[in-house]
């Protein structure tokens, strides 16, 4: 690990006191790592729907795929199903 110093406001500081107070962290170092972590959490996963997001515009934008019979599908499963080889 390396050694890192940050000067917090004193309510974030009160709040990694009191986290460490009542058990709940054994160290200050612990309870900023967690937030860290939950912080790149976050920001992963707004980049994921950000990618969700683009991708269904595209989709949206390719155009009409048409209408799905769910029986001629549900048969073309099975035919692929009984198909030798399989």
């Amino acid at each position: 690990m390396r050694h890192v110093e940050v000067l917090l406001p004193e309510a974030l500081s009160d709040f990694v006191e009191t986290n460490v107070a009542s058990g709940q962290y054994a160290s200050a170092s612990d309870v900023i790592g967690d937030a860290l972590r939950l912080l790149e959490a976050q920001q992963s996963d707004a980049a994921k729907l950000e990618w969700l997001q683009e991708a269904v515009r595209v989709g949206l934008e390719s155009g009409d795929a048409g209408e799905v019979d769910i029986e001629d599908v549900i048969a073309e499963a099975k035919a692929r199903r009984a198909a030798p080889g399989r």
